[in-house]
């Protein structure tokens, strides 16, 4: 059912041909008011058949997977009852298009990145999918609309960045379109094909783009404008229509069903304060070294104490010394091919360091490969980096691609947590064993469970903490801590703007105070909590019940706790609850102490 509405999904998985009617390629799922409908009468049908199908025996994997598909389609069900946004089997939007994602920017990344161009019948393919991108957005911009009627408007904040977005690809000529140039690569490496057939294919393309596509997203442009005028600045979702109540639904699919956004928002300023004092200490241990070392670096971490005096400045915060920590010659990336290239190097010199060292901490990891590159021209990163799971065929590896446009927002000293994170043993080890050990059905493979993916991802960085080539690294520890620290303080700020009714200003000087980071990027990050409400709660939540867990496992089998292999049962499961995680690492270490 889910392909049947979505058939891009199986160009997005990566599966092959054939899952629906082979022409999955070609076509796009409508997505119109009246399909989004349709979708959401079908999830409740589909809730209600597996609500009344038995339960395998409790501890089978038939069992987990019941329990998996079940919660998704629960959750599913509860946040298409608010009948607006965007609703996906482990993920929501409250608005159909923002100026991160949607269909006016999904679609063209999959075209992008996603779809292959391997043989003429293909590239007529990708064509037929130019022309249904046209319909695609004119049906999410009706929606808008529809909602609009409804009360439910993206902030006014947001719909500009849209416009801008969008006047900035509009003002490149149709013929540098990477939606072109993108098929011309893709075209320029068929043999076999004749010349004037594949010639007759770009002028198709050309065709769409200029009659279809183009106009399509010209009336998305006077339709944002026209929102503008009714729209509001407030950001929290509290503010939609039982906007209290959804916010709490997706809280319940995002962390826990059990999750309270007060304790949530508590709990992360708990974590945020002893985050501060951490860093505060590794900070000062880095500045004694530094200035005992022959030759100290040219800019300190923190000005040299003054004398006390009633007109004399408070000393810098954390989040002051982090700043200019990250603003040091020794840290900063030139804005140059060249200093691209050094990055990346740094990159895939950390990443060899976490392959080496940090496999150990999970028992019989899979080896399936993973490499850093640049993101190219036509791929629009919306965050600093992102990762890519291998093919499923092994056609391709994993992909830890970096946004090149602006160097200096990753120093040195901050590459570490982000490899961590992304790759081993974070998000790239999660998909491996997704892949090669979990044995998932299909309908799985469609879910992303991100208390658990985004959790286990930070929980990892913990562990690079811990063990491995950055647990001595004073500068690596310092970027960890810090980026734990950012992932807490998001979760403070999402709370806070869709729970505590915190304006926009109060979220961006909240994220500047306490980490650091500039303001232009607390800004960004701000408008991404705003759309996706929830979502950035996961990280941290879904990281500390990793370690409660951890916790109670360790004090029950004590010294034999074996930690590879407590991984390895976390892992082995595939992304499913963090409730679901709980129950089935209960179940590993009772049987150890039986076992014992």
């Amino acid at each position: 059912m889910e392909l049947s509405a979505e058939p891009e999904l199986v160009t997005r998985l990566g599966l092959p041909p054939g899952q629906i009617d082979g022409q999955e390629n070609a076509v796009f799922g409508d997505k119109s008011q009246a399909a989004f409908e349709r979708l959401r009468l079908r999830r409740i049908e589909v809730l209600r058949f597996l609500e009344a199908l038995p339960l395998a025996p409790e501890g089978s994997a038939l069992r987990g997977h019941q329990e998996v598909v079940l919660r998704a389609y629960d959750h599913a069900v509860r946040i298409g009852e608010f009948g607006h946004g965007r609703v996906e089997l482990g993920d929501a939007y409250p608005y159909v298009m923002d100026h991160r994602s949607g269909v006016w920017i999904d679609l063209p990344d999959l075209l992008v990145r996603k779809q292959r161009v391997e043989s003429r019948a293909d590239a007529e393919a990708y064509v037929s999918r130019l022309v249904a991108l046209g319909n695609a957005v004119d049906d999410g911009r009706l929606r808008m609309l529809a909602d609009a009627e409804a009360g439910v408007i993206p902030p006014r904040f947001i719909l500009e960045a849209m416009s801008a977005r969008l006047s900035r690809e509009l003002a490149v000529p149709v013929e540098q379109d990477r939606l072109i140039i993108t098929l011309e690569n893709q075209l320029s490496g068929l043999s076999g094909e004749d010349r004037g057939v594949l010639q007759s294919i770009r002028t198709d393309a050309l065709t769409a783009m200029r009659l279809r596509v183009r106009p399509a997203y010209q009336r998305l442009g006077e339709t944002l404008e026209a929102l503008q005028e009714i729209a509001s600045d407030v950001p929290g979702v509290w503010s939609l229509p039982d906007g209290d109540a959804y916010y709490d639904a997706v809280l319940a699919m995002h962390v826990h069903p059990d999750v309270d956004a007060e304790a949530l928002h508590r709990e992360g300023r708990a974590e945020v304060e002893a985050l501060t004092a951490q860093i505060a200490a590794e900070l000062n241990a880095l500045e004694a070294e530094e200035a005992a070392a022959e030759e100290p670096v040219a800019v300190a971490v923190r000005p040299a104490p003054q004398p006390e005096s009633e007109d004399a400045p408070p000393p810098p915060s954390v989040a002051e010394r982090l700043s200019a920590l990250s603003a040091r010659e020794d840290q900063m990336f030139e804005p140059t091919l060249e200093g691209r290239m050094a990055l990346l190097g740094e990159i895939e010199r950390v990443l060899g360091l976490a392959r080496r060292d940090l496999t150990t901490v999970v028992a019989r990891t899979p080896d399936l490969p993973v490499r850093a590159a640049l993101a190219g021209p036509g791929e629009h990163l919306a965050a600093l980096a992102l990762y890519v799971p291998p093919a499923p065929d092994g056609s391709a590896p994993g992909l830890f691609l970096i946004n090149p446009t602006d160097t200096a927002r990753l120093p040195r000293y901050r590459i570490p947590a982000l490899v961590v994170h992304e790759t081993i043993p974070g998000h790239h080890i999660e998909a491996s064993f997704a892949m090669e050990v979990a044995g998932l059905p299909l309908i799985r493979q469609l879910m992303w469970v991100t208390g658990y993916g985004e959790g286990w991802a930070t929980y990892a960085e913990t562990l690079a903490l811990e063990t491995g080539p950055f647990a001595d690294d004073r500068l690596a520890r310092i970027g960890i801590l810090q980026s734990q620290l950012f992932s807490a303080a998001r979760m403070v700020a999402d709370t806070g703007l869709h729970h505590m009714r915190w304006s926009r200003e109060e979220a961006v000087d909240y994220l500047v105070e306490t980490t650091g980071m500039p303001r232009p990027a607390a800004e960004s990050e701000i408008n991404r909590l705003v759309v996706w409400p929830g979502q950035a709660s996961s990280y941290t939540g879904g990281a500390l019940l990793i370690e409660a867990i951890r916790a109670r496992a360790e004090a029950v089998i004590g010294p034999d706790f074996d930690l590879a292999a407590f991984h390895y049962t976390l892992l082995a499961g595939g992304p499913r609850p963090l409730a679901q995680v709980e129950r089935d690492l209960e179940r590993w270490y009772e049987a150890q102490m039986i076992g014992g």
